[in-house]
């Protein structure tokens, strides 16, 4: 029984690396479409640097929540803001919401 738990474990895991790949590859390619009706599309590039800033500061916060709640609890809230993150870029309408989209990606 072990055996076929760990298998269902790696195959899960395979299955989230993919997707996590995809959407990044996804993203990248139609960023580009996403900003080219910015009038201030020259932020983006601030922006994302930025978001990267704000990522690398919630690493700390985010692993002692985990500590806290618990590692599947913690993933949940990760997949929430990732989902809330896309579907921010997928809406948004100026630089202000594409950064908040960033953020939260």
């Amino acid at each position: 029984m072990a055996v076929r738990k760990r298998f269902i474990d790696f195959r899960a895991i395979g299955v989230v690396n993919f997707l996590e790949y995809f959407s990044s590859g996804l993203l990248s390619s139609v960023s580009p479409y996403i900003y080219s009706g910015f009038e201030l599309h020259s932020l983006t590039g601030p922006a994302s640097v930025i978001a990267s800033l704000i990522s690398a500061l919630a690493k700390f916060p985010s692993a002692k929540l985990m500590d806290l709640w618990g590692r599947p609890q913690a993933f949940g809230v990760g997949v929430g803001f990732l989902t809330l993150g896309l579907v921010f870029m997928a809406t948004c309408k100026n630089v202000k919401t594409y950064f908040a989209a960033e953020v939260f990606y």
